[in-house]
């Protein structure tokens, strides 16, 4: 291919096959695109959870020593 992609497409490879299947013991969630939207619209309008539960998810967690993280689980 000729043109301003050229070095570009040079430096593009596949990416090494990886096993992910370890992540799902620890409760990570793996989706397609159009089910992780769904799940989002769902989480954002009190579908999937009650509002006291999501507000638990956004509220800061604290640290050992009591201090603020500014980062809630979900």
């Amino acid at each position: 291919m000729e043109g301003p992609l050229q070095g570009l497409l040079e430096l593009l490879h596949n990416a090494l096959v990886v096993d992910n299947s370890y992540k799902l013991v620890g409760g990570d969630l793996f989706f397609v695109g159009e089910d992780l939207i769904l799940f989002g619209f769902d989480y954002l309008s009190n579908e999937a959870l009650q509002s006291e539960t999501r507000d638990l998810f956004w509220t800061p967690q604290k640290t050992h020593d009591g201090e603020n993280t500014n980062y809630g689980i979900g």
